[in-house]
């Protein structure tokens, strides 16, 4: 009778190892695609600032800790796809009705990607709740520590810069000064858009631009013919200055000393911490339940995901495989705009938004099981 059993189940457990392996090999394949495509939009950005002369060494880390935040969207989707993908070729190539015709369930077919998306959702979890957060951090912490590199570094001759609060500028041409904060430029244009200033175009034909030391403070001189429209409001016409004219800019309030932690730069246990005190607001606190509850329902979307590949991949003919694909990613898309707008209702602690957070992964579920029950 062992005998008999031991015989029934190996080949079970092959067939549980054989559907395991083609759908980690898919999901690994497609992670690295759709992470790559995502990260294409920052892979893009961090080569033209490098092209424009920011600092490599912060643009270095910008990049590498921006590829953890992208994980959390980028393995559900992927294990979606993957069991979407796997589950259509195996239906379409007749494996399933075999594997069914030989008295194996649909449950047992499913369990190993099922299990498999369990561990996928721990590691989301943990990417949500402390990795990713530290990683934000480091990213913002990082551009804050560089403001000053970043903001001389804008100055890139032939186009205007807009990356000045307050300010338009353009220049011709940059020179780097024996002094290393110390930039000559020409062909200058400033256009002064604070409170007050707004419309006075400033030109020259030279001038000097300084930062100081921490970075706080950028100073324009200009020179070569320096003319100003309007000078005072009201007065048409430009008016030409004898001599340079200087410009101060306060950067300051952007180069503070240290960054503060953000609500997405906290990790799981410092949001429970927040949500504990009594100082915090009730609204806050349930901003910030909102934001955790935000993370668990992204990690738990593999699993709801998975179970909902799987029936559609089933039902999924290889001739109609594309429009499969479709309905899989139009269901990603509800998913993450349900998130998107319960995480829009963070303010209104009365409706509970914590809660409602669950609505979509709950949905997903019960549509997977309903589905599966129906392939039965």
């Amino acid at each position: 009778m062992r005998n008999g059993t031991s015989a029934i189940c190996l080949p079970v457990r092959l067939l549980n190892r054989y559907i395991l392996n083609n759908f980690v090999i898919t999901f690994t394949i497609t992670l690295v695609v759709v992470t790559f495509i995502m990260s294409l939009g920052a892979l893009a950005q961090i080569s033209d600032k490098l092209a424009r002369g920011f600092p490599w060494e912060p643009m270095v880390v910008v990049f590498l800790s921006a590829i953890p935040m992208v994980l959390p969207f980028a393995i559900p989707i992927s294990s979606m796809t993957a069991s979407h993908l796997v589950f259509e070729r195996m239906s379409a190539d007749g494996e399933i009705s075999a594997m069914r015709a030989c008295g194996v369930s649909i449950w047992q077919i499913i369990s190993r990607p099922m299990l498999f998306a369990l561990l996928l959702s721990c590691v989301c979890l943990y990417i949500n709740s402390e990795l990713v957060a530290k990683m934000h951090y480091l990213h913002r912490q990082t551009i804050y520590k560089h403001k000053g590199e970043i903001v001389r570094a804008l100055l890139t001759p032939g186009r205007f810069v807009y990356g000045i609060p307050g300010y338009a500028i353009y220049v011709g041409s940059c020179v780097a000064d024996k002094n290393p904060r110390s930039f000559r430029v020409s062909d200058v244009i400033i256009y002064d858009d604070r409170p007050g200033k707004f419309g006075q175009e400033t030109r020259a034909g030279a001038g000097v631009i300084e930062m100081d030391e921490a970075g706080k403070t950028m100073t324009i001189v200009l020179s070569g013919g320096v003319t100003v429209n309007p000078l005072v409001p009201g007065r048409p016409g430009a008016v030409l200055i004898e001599g340079s004219c200087t410009y101060v800019v306060d950067l300051g309030y952007r180069m503070g000393t240290e960054y503060r932690k953000r609500m997405p730069d906290r990790t799981a246990s410092e949001l429970i911490d927040d949500m504990m005190s009594t100082h915090n607001s009730p609204a806050y606190r349930m901003s910030l339940a909102v934001e955790l509850s935000q993370r668990i329902v992204i990690s738990l979307s593999c699993v709801a995901f998975v179970l909902l590949g799987i029936p559609l991949g089933l039902t999924t003919r290889r001739t109609s495989a594309t429009s499969g694909i479709v309905i899989s990613l139009l269901v990603v898309f509800c998913f993450y705009m349900c998130i998107l707008l319960v995480d829009s209702l963070a303010t209104r602690h009365e409706l509970r938004p914590d809660l409602l957070m669950f609505t979509p992964v709950v949905a997903s579920l019960g549509l997977g099981l309903v589905l599966l029950r129906r392939v039965r």
